[in-house]
């Protein structure tokens, strides 16, 4: 809804395509609709970019501004976070507050990794599984957490 009012409100942007990416870590730039957007904007088919956050560009500080940095000037590509309040028509990729969010974006996107990590161990540890069976497993009848 974010992105639909956006360009409700913005008459002077058509929206050609959406690229969703749901499934996909925003840490990896190898997600299928992030690569079919690239593709399609060195086709010349879009030039500009509008994404709710900063984050929904990706989560890899380093990966990201090259993109915001390089890639989309040198392709002449405008990008738009709504929620950040950046438009680089009219914002410098580089100011200190773009570079900061993209290095919180990294950082949370790393701890929520760890945190899962350490989270899914611990079940494991306590002979709680939660994605399938591992050979030579069953599910305990009496808890179906367990595994006998």
């Amino acid at each position: 809804m974010i992105l639909t009012d956006y360009m409700d409100q913005h008459p002077e942007l058509n929206l050609t395509e959406q690229y969703i990416d749901n499934g996909w870590s925003g840490t990896n730039f190898q997600r299928p609709g992030f690569l079919q957007m690239i593709d399609d904007i060195q086709a010349g088919k879009i030039n500009c970019i509008v994404t709710k956050d900063l984050s929904r560009l990706g989560r890899n500080y380093m990966e990201t501004g090259y993109y915001l940095e390089t890639l989309f000037p040198m392709l002449h590509v405008r990008y738009i976070s709504i929620n950040d309040g950046y438009d680089s028509a009219t914002s410098e990729p580089g100011q200190l507050a773009v570079i900061l969010k993209n290095i919180l974006n990294d950082f949370f996107s790393r701890d929520l990794s760890r945190r899962y990590s350490a989270s899914y161990d611990l079940r494991k540890e306590q002979g709680v599984f939660r994605k399938g069976l591992p050979y030579g497993y069953a599910y305990d009848p009496e808890c179906p957490k367990h595994m006998t």
